[in-house]
């Protein structure tokens, strides 16, 4: 028992040492990009980010082998509902970094991609804070919903599309001259880029090209795209009410067990006082108590 608390702890120690080395990782890697910065301490910055590969390597490796529970590298792969896809992104991402540790491999790929490879190291910050998982889990959840969404703005704006290259391809032919022109400009209203720039010309020769990119805007932008972000705060909100419920469940399970156990132990006092009567040797009593409780009752009185 004590060496498994002390496991236990060992790891939790680990994991607050790999949370801030992952936090001055992202720093390195981010003054990494000032240039002034970058020609007088690139070499130091460089060797930091190598040293956090090979510690960030160790770390998941411990992880993998040393995981303190029961079937602990099974444990680490999977759980009582399948996978463990956070310790799987962990491992992988970890991994690949590793790579740009291999001599010789920058001239295969070239020192831009190796910067790249040594990059996602800090990709492990998404897997170890519960937050990001909630986000990320609901972004992949929604993308039948974006996808369906992303349909349908598709089919909206071709319509429109053929709309606008049929009325305005010859008053506005840089923004509505052709097909693939008049998405560029739809796309632009969309996301509410140049929407005057692009528009008001249309005013001059057809006063009510304004219900054209009215219409448009208000169906793709304000309805649609609104859509796929409630949609998003749904699944966020079913995430973490999934999570609650689980470890409300978990707690209901405890709460039985020692409610067995008090159960038990209440038995066993009845037992002990029926034969105090009857046995006043200590000795005897101890024995035909023992007699009484079951042997799965003892081997787990024994573990506790």
């Amino acid at each position: 028992m004590r060496r498994k608390r002390r496991a236990i702890r060992l790891f939790h120690a680990m994991e607050v040492f790999i949370n801030v080395l992952l936090v001055m990782n992202l720093a390195a890697a981010l003054l990494l990009t000032i240039p002034s910065v970058r020609s007088r301490w690139e070499g130091i910055l460089d060797f930091f980010c190598e040293v956090s590969i090979v510690i960030f390597l160790i770390e998941v490796l411990t992880r993998v082998f040393l995981h303190p529970t029961p079937h602990g590298i099974r444990r680490f792969f999977r759980t009582r509902k399948g996978w463990n896809y956070w310790n799987l992104f962990d491992l992988t991402v970890t991994c690949i970094s590793a790579l740009s540790l291999i001599g010789g491999i920058e001239g295969m790929v070239g020192a831009r991609v190796l910067r790249l490879l040594r990059l996602l190291s800090t990709g492990k910050v998404i897997s170890r804070y519960r937050q990001l998982h909630d986000l990320t889990e609901a972004v992949f959840s929604a993308i039948p919903a974006i996808l369906g969404a992303g349909f349908y703005v598709l089919f909206i704006t071709t319509i429109y599309a053929i709309i606008g290259v049929s009325l305005y391809r010859e008053t506005s032919p840089e923004f509505f001259g052709s097909l693939g022109a008049a998405y560029l400009s739809l796309f632009q209203l969309m996301i509410f880029d140049d929407w005057g720039i692009i528009v008001r010309p249309l005013l001059v020769s057809h006063p009510f090209a304004w219900l054209y990119a009215v219409s448009f805007t208000l169906i793709a932008a304000f309805v649609l795209l609104n859509l796929v972000v409630g949609y998003l705060v749904d699944n966020i909100q079913r995430i973490r009410y999934d999570r609650e419920f689980t470890s409300h469940q978990g707690l209901l399970h405890e709460s039985d067990r020692l409610q067995e156990q008090l159960e038990r132990f209440e038995k066993e006092f009845t037992i002990w006082q029926r034969h105090q009567h009857k046995h006043p040797d200590k000795a005897a009593l101890a024995v035909s108590a023992a007699d009484d409780i079951s042997p799965a009752d003892q081997q787990e009185n024994s573990d506790q």
